[in-house]
């Protein structure tokens, strides 16, 4: 395989990008209980990741890695299909991850799914770029000289509804990490200019040659948290698009509540929850569904996650007053 132009095992990739793909660690929380995580699976949709091409990205094999970090976005909305599962029907079947719609849907109903996910990542390293500023004021001098490497992964995502055959959702969203390198300082302009001059035709040079395209720990980490980016911005919508909807369960005091969300729905202290002030309901003639239409949303904040089924809430005076046990409550 080649990666930059030089050739490198798919083990070495793995060895390098093991260690990130974890992602970033979330606020501490009550972690929820096996039995927490069963009784909430019942109100989630499930989701199998089937397939994230990288054929044309510039780092070369990076699906592996993009596909954990797609799955740990989707973990706190979905279930997620564990991906031997879906190895093993799609093999048994001899189906491709390419598929058809057709064939997609009959991967999603063998696996009980409700979407199939599927989508491309595009991830570059560019760089180091050499990068200076400069301020002469009166008869003084101050510069500094750096270099900086940006990683980027553009990911692009589709859910494929099972039932449907139709695609409910799809976008493109680009993580982009930068790594700063260590900074000189220069007081004296000459000593200045000719530093600069001289880290731009290394650079250069080194660009002709391709001496500094190689994988380090250093470039790995980066390209991992454009990943982590990218993922991080999906988790969001997915909260917009997939909201997942919970009641009040009591009134704490003046201003809190207790709500049946926790963290067995990925719910962590500081995420934002939609109230609404909704209108009677009104039956639609043309289609025969009733709906409640919404006029006006309000925000509670999440203070504490309680337990994998509950957390606490805090609202205006005025907002909790208006509020009675039962009423609905949504992520956003």
């Amino acid at each position: 395989m080649k990666f930059f132009g030089r050739k490198i095992s798919k083990a070495a990739i793995a060895v390098i990008f093991l260690p990130f793909l974890a992602g970033c660690a979330t606020p501490h929380i009550i972690a929820p209980t096996s039995e927490e995580l069963s009784a909430a699976g019942k109100f989630k949709k499930t989701v199998a990741v089937v397939g994230i091409s990288d054929e044309g990205s510039q780092i070369e094999n990076i699906a592996v890695i993009t596909t954990s970090k797609v799955e740990g976005a989707l973990m706190s909305q979905f279930n997620v299909v564990d991906r031997r599962r879906i190895t093993e029907i799609m093999s048994e079947r001899a189906l491709k991850a390419q598929a058809n719609g057709q064939d997609l849907k009959e991967i999603g109903t063998l696996l009980g799914a409700d979407y199939i996910v599927t989508g491309t990542v595009n991830s570059s390293l560019t760089g180091p770029e050499v990068n200076n500023y400069q301020n002469d004021y009166k008869d003084s001098f101050y510069g500094s000289i750096w270099e900086e490497t940006t990683a980027g992964s553009d990911l692009s995502l589709q859910f494929l509804n099972v039932d449907t055959g139709m695609l409910d959702y799809a976008s493109d969203i680009k993580g982009i990490a930068v790594k700063r390198g260590p900074e000189t300082t220069y007081s004296d302009r000459k000593a200045f200019d000719q530093a600069l001059r001289e880290k731009q035709i290394t650079t250069a040079v080194q660009k002709i040659a391709g001496n500094f395209m190689h994988m380090t720990g250093w470039d790995s980490a980066l390209i991992a948290e454009s990943l982590d980016i990218a993922a991080g911005n999906y988790r969001n919508e997915f909260r917009k698009r997939f909201a997942q909807e919970g009641e009040i369960m009591e009134k704490i005091s003046y201003n809190e509540v207790m709500i049946n969300l926790g963290s067995a729905y990925g719910i962590v202290p500081g995420d934002s929850l939609a109230v609404f002030d909704c209108g009677p309901a009104v039956k639609d003639p043309k289609t025969g569904i009733t709906t409640v239409p919404k006029n006006k949303q309000y925000t509670l904040k999440v203070t504490k996650v309680t337990s994998g089924l509950s957390c606490i809430a805090k609202g205006s005076e005025k907002l909790i007053a208006s509020l009675r046990v039962g009423d609905k409550v949504y992520t956003k």
